[in-house]
């Protein structure tokens, strides 16, 4: 085991969805940030802000995409494309995920 490269800031209540060559990182504590882990280069960038804050959230990922359900009270899902770093509005949950567990099988997600 060898220590990794820094996030830009610590992970709380974070929720992390990556594929084969990076790591996609929400820091959570309410924040909008997320950091992008190239697991080749050991190297770390900020990334797309999510459109609201993750706290308590979950996120799954395929090879294409991560998704991060933002936690709390909120109902927001939130995709992130890893290729373009884009994130968009996802799917709205039935009702807030509040320290929600997340699963994929590389083809399907689920948080809940």
């Amino acid at each position: 085991v060898a220590t990794g490269t820094a996030l830009t800031t610590g992970l709380g209540d974070g929720a992390p969805a990556g594929n084969s060559t990076l790591g996609v990182f929400a820091l959570g504590d309410n924040a909008t940030t997320t950091n992008i882990y190239t697991y080749s280069s050991n190297a770390v960038a900020t990334g797309t802000a999510l459109t609201t804050g993750l706290g308590d959230g979950a996120a799954a990922g395929n090879s294409t995409l991560g998704v991060f359900a933002l936690g709390g009270t909120t109902t927001t899902t939130n995709i992130y494309t890893y290729s373009s770093n884009a994130v968009a509005t996802g799917t709205v949950f039935t009702s807030g995920l509040v320290y929600g567990a997340a699963a994929s099988n590389g083809t399907t997600g689920v948080n809940v």
